[in-house]
């Protein structure tokens, strides 16, 4: 399934509740998440979780943009490594770490 199909996708579903990321995702999700920005929220899930892609971000944060607030932490001096990835239908995308 290649990256419009799996958006799509994302898309047609329901937005899941809070329920579904905090079983899902733990430390990503909870009252204090709320009110933070997505930078802030992605961020904290690199720092709590690990690595986080594209969809993972538009599914958690509504983020479209991952990679423009990827640039952002950066600019701000954060060590973050991309790494490309192929999933099993020969699909590439970026996926994002905090390097320790």
């Amino acid at each position: 399934m290649d990256i419009s199909k799996q958006l799509k996708k994302a898309m047609s579903k329901p937005a899941p509740d809070e329920k579904y990321f905090s079983e899902k995702y733990p430390e990503s999700v909870g009252n204090e998440m709320k009110r933070q920005t997505q930078k802030q929220k992605i961020l904290n899930h690199l720092k709590n979780v690990g690595p986080i892609n594209p969809i993972m971000a538009l599914e958690l944060f509504g983020c479209f943009r991952l990679a423009a607030r990827i640039d952002e932490l950066k600019k701000s001096g954060l060590p973050i490594k991309k790494r490309m990835v192929t999933n099993k239908h020969n699909v590439c995308f970026a996926e994002y770490t905090l390097e320790a």
